[in-house]
């Protein structure tokens, strides 16, 4: 992956976290796969983001008493403190019009971070 101004993604992430923090749109210049979490702590926030294609999975889980993400959707299923129940408005959309929306999951409280998307926490 490369930055429009010329660093490579694998020689420096944080060049590229950097710029995210920085200017948000920054997003919309690097190129390739890729699904980042860039955390600060100086600023107590958190930013979840994917490539504008969405080919890398991320997605997320915010709870009352906690949030959490990982690019696996079935370990967020496994967590203690989440009730593992099904997402109907996502079933009836898959199962009759055989579409879903980019951002919910199969269940319920579990999303995706949208393509090309920033989420914030």
């Amino acid at each position: 992956m490369i930055l429009s101004h010329g660093c490579r993604l694998n020689q420096s992430l944080e060049k590229v976290a950097d710029h995210l923090i920085d200017r948000p749109t920054a997003l919309n210049e690097i190129s390739g796969h890729f699904a980042l979490a860039v955390v600060l702590p100086e600023e107590d926030r958190l930013l979840l983001t994917r490539d504008l294609f969405g080919t890398r999975p991320l997605f997320y889980l915010n709870e009352e008493s906690y949030f959490a993400f990982s690019s696996d959707l079935q370990s967020l299923t496994t967590l203690k403190s989440y009730n593992k129940s099904p997402n109907r408005s996502f079933l009836r959309n898959y199962v009759i019009y055989y579409h879903y929306d980019n951002v919910y999951t199969r269940y319920e409280g579990i999303n995706r971070v949208p393509a090309g998307g920033i989420i914030e926490y």
